[in-house]
């Protein structure tokens, strides 16, 4: 068995053999004048990330009619920032170590006084060719790299770590230069302006910060030159050094450290979680590469909670903790690392919302965000035109959003994508992503400045492409542990009874509306052949009848009932269309080997987004048939979504546009009544238009409070012609009608009034109106209902 103590001493030996016992001196020339551009480089200089890696590093400012590219061949600096031009010059004896810039900035800050960039040869060859590039090269001599390329290696991902932080703490960052480097006098909106757009331009979200991609080298070459350079992979550097530069007290620390006790924080699962006593995630992978590659091993303890992760720390049975975000109370405790893991916050509103690619758009909307989050400051700085709101937790959020008292909620993707895989919001989905995330760093206890700068090397020496690579890891882990195939087959054949139990209805109810139509035909008949005393006794039954309007209300539903089948076919043809492609989708790559359980998962949950919207297709028409005698509380919008969900397919057919004008009202009375008015009197409308000649076809819809804010006033107008003076005081009479025979039953207009007058408490009245819209006259019929909000008899 090998000897404990000779183990001990190899390991001593192999952390020596990385170690270097003084800091190298090396120095990095500007381009231009100090402003956010060169931000990431003040960042690591200032924040000890160059002196972490054994390097002490001199920023020499800009200075005109210096050539860089001669002052690194000669090696009088060591690094240097070019633009584009970099790539025509392609000296043998430069290598890039990485574009900051994924496009050119010249093509998007202002007030920057730069006038040369638009004479280059470049420059000029892009703008007719409408095509950006990278920008802001780190190069060195490729001589430093071949006698020291531990030097380059290190100053490299001291940089890309500094522009990390920098994009992190913008603010904080926007102030360092304007106490330290600012010898243009900028402002500090300025500052932070042009760090926004940077951000942008470096595509921090895409890929990894700096990534050169060849094939946009090789068309930026062929472009400019009209020809192809086919090693241009030569200038560009690759990283072979895997070597920790460690100190001699580092590494007499990491000999002797034997019980590191490491808190860890369970139930963040796929983060941080202690699943049968094993530490797995995100988290627990990192903290294995720190281990390997610092040669220390932590003791774990575990909190369940922040309450408890607390009371471990005030009890000292913590030295380090692998995962918390940085605040200015822990930092009186703890000293925090380079942020190894950015969590992005994102938006969640109901699925029908568009995907927003940004927040400014939004004006005049609630948002909310839990308590306690120190975002809220940061945004509420960005987006002064909306108005957040604090909740005490994302289910909180959530339902403020489902019961429209928000537009949205922020949150980590974590807690988001969690709930929503779990099928609980199943009306909510993320309709867009922040710039700003959550960065977790391992905490170190103060007093342990040595073990401090040991985790804070070996972080910087993890190839972020490694890093990235174990997130997606666990991402997709838990994408794939919220898929319930169970659950969604037991949907579609739910799905399947409910569409045949609808059909099966939906027959029924327009054999019902037929033998219907031939009695009141009869009675017609009967009514004119029978005497004053009948006619009396007549009167009487009517009389008797009134009590049994809400059965009059079905007949007139059913009166529409071939419209309503062409409605639900023509609402569910697409869906289903999808559906066809997707499962010949899932068929024709069953057997591919590319084909991953991710793909497939994505289709699962496409297929279902399509079951989702055609049950809710069938609820809309089930309630529209269901009988409703209870007064409710509800949005006045959402009733009008309902409608024109019922209507829709028949305008667009025919050309018909509806001009809405609706307010978020809420109302307490009888929904689905409601609905049944607005479709009759929709329906009507429609029918006019249709009858008539004029070529565009307009119906007007509004909804608005009255000055005493006490009731709603609702008017549905057309431009078909507006009725003839002899009938207008007719059309509420029942069985009067102007349409042909079989084309309607003269009840709806009559029912629409009863339920408004006796059921809802309201008034309902037409007449003529002569308007001009978009500079043309037209003339319409317009009905008009005044009903009571009665919000507080709720």
């Amino acid at each position: 068995m090998f000897p404990k103590y000779l183990f001990s001493i190899l390991l001593l030996f192999i952390i020596i053999t990385t170690a270097s016992a003084h800091s190298h001196k090396v120095t990095l020339q500007l381009s231009w004048y100090s402003q956010f551009q060169f931000a990431g480089y003040y960042v690591a200089k200032e924040k000890g990330f160059y002196e972490a890696l054994g390097l002490d590093v001199e920023i020499i400012p800009f200075k005109k009619d210096v050539n860089l590219l001669n002052k690194v061949l000669k090696e009088e600096i060591d690094f240097a920032i070019a633009n584009e031009s970099l790539l025509l010059k392609r000296n043998e004896n430069i290598s890039v170590l990485y574009a900051l810039f994924q496009s050119s900035p010249y093509a998007y800050i202002k007030n920057s006084n730069i006038t040369n960039i638009k004479e280059s040869e470049l420059f000029r060859s892009f703008k007719q060719n409408k095509i950006n590039t990278y920008s802001d090269y780190l190069f060195t001599n490729k001589d430093l790299i071949n006698s020291n390329e531990q030097i380059v290696d290190s100053f490299k991902k001291a940089s890309l770590r500094g522009w990390e932080y920098a994009y992190s703490n913008i603010e904080e960052t926007s102030m360092l230069i304007l106490n330290k480097y600012n010898e243009q006098d900028l402002t500090k909106d300025l500052l932070i302006h042009e760090a926004l757009i940077l951000k942008k331009i470096s595509n921090l979200y895409l890929d990894h910060l700096g990534k050169i991609d060849l094939r946009i080298l090789y068309n930026a070459i062929q472009i400019s030159e009209n020809k192809k350079e086919k090693n241009i992979g030569r200038f560009v550097y690759k990283s072979n050094h895997k070597k920790i530069n460690f100190t001699k007290k580092e590494i007499q620390y990491i000999h002797k450290s034997k019980d590191i006790k490491m808190c860890i924080i369970s139930n963040a699962y796929p983060y941080s979680d202690l699943q049968n006593g094993k530490f797995i995630g995100f988290v627990a992978d990192y903290i294995k590469m720190i281990e390997q590659k610092a040669y220390i091993k932590f003791t774990l303890v575990t909190s369940k909670s922040i309450k408890e992760l607390k009371d471990n720390i005030r009890n000292k049975r913590c030295d380090i903790i692998a995962s918390l975000s940085k605040t200015k109370n822990r930092e009186k405790i703890f000293n925090f690392s380079l942020p190894y893991l950015k969590v992005p916050f994102v938006l969640t509103t109901k699925n029908t919302v568009v995907y927003l690619d940004d927040l400014y758009s939004l004006k005049n909307v609630k948002i909310s965000i839990k308590k306690g989050y120190s975002l809220l400051k940061k945004i509420k700085k960005i987006y002064p035109n909306i108005e957040f709101v604090e909740v005490e937790s994302i289910n909180d959020g959530f339902n403020k959003v489902l019961n429209n008292e928000i537009f949205a909620h922020i949150d980590s993707i974590a807690l988001t994508w969690s709930l929503l895989q779990k099928n609980k919001y199943i009306r909510l989905k993320i309709s867009g992503k922040l710039e700003n995330t959550r960065d977790f760093s391992v905490a170190v206890l103060k007093n342990n400045k040595i073990l401090f700068d040991i985790i804070n090397k070996t972080i910087i020496s993890i190839d972020p492409n490694i890093t990235k690579n174990i997130l997606n890891k666990w991402m997709t882990t838990q994408y794939e542990k919220y898929i319930d195939y169970k659950l969604i087959s037991e949907i579609l054949i739910f799905v399947l009874i409910i569409f045949i139990f609808v059909f099966y209805k939906l027959i029924s109810l327009i054999n019902k509306n037929k033998k219907l139509q031939k009695v009141i035909v009869q009675k017609n008949v009967e009514q004119v052949l029978m005497n004053k005393e009948l006619l009396e006794k007549v009167e009487k039954e009517v009389t008797k009848n009134i009590k049994k309007n809400k059965i009059l209300a079905q007949q007139s539903k059913l009166a529409s009932m071939g419209e309503m089948l062409a409605n639900i076919a023509h609402q569910w043809r697409q869906p289903l269309n999808n559906i066809n492609l997707l499962v010949h989708f899932l068929r024709d790559n069953y057997e591919n080997k590319a084909f991953t359980k991710k793909d497939f998962s994505s289709y699962v949950h496409d297929i279902f987004l399509q079951i989702s919207y055609m049950s809710k297709v069938i609820d809309d028409f089930g309630d529209f048939f269901k009988p409703n005698s209870q007064y409710e509380l509800f949005d006045l919008k959402s009733a009008f979504d309902k409608t024109f969900r019922i209507i829709s397919s028949q305008f667009g057919k025919n050309d018909i546009e509806i001009i809405n004008d609706i307010e978020d009202i809420k109302l307490f009375t009888l929904e689905n009544e409601l609905v049944q008015v607005l479709i009759n009197l929709i329906n009507n409308a429609k029918y006019e238009l249709l009858s008539s000649s004029i070529e565009k076809k307009l119906i007007f819809i509004s909804a608005k409070k009255d000055k005493d804010k006490d009731k709603i006033i609702i008017k549905i107008s057309d431009n078909a012609g507006g009725i003839s003076e002899d009938i207008i005081n007719r059309v509420f009479e029942p069985y009067f009608t102007t349409k042909k025979e079989n084309e309607g039953t003269g009840i709806g207009l009559y029912m629409s009034e009863e339920i408004i007058k006796k059921h809802m408490d309201g008034i309902i009245f037409v007449n003529n109106k002569k308007y001009v819209h978009e500079g043309i006259n037209y003339i319409g019929a317009i009905f008009t209902i005044i009903l009571p909000i009665n919000v507080n008899n709720y």
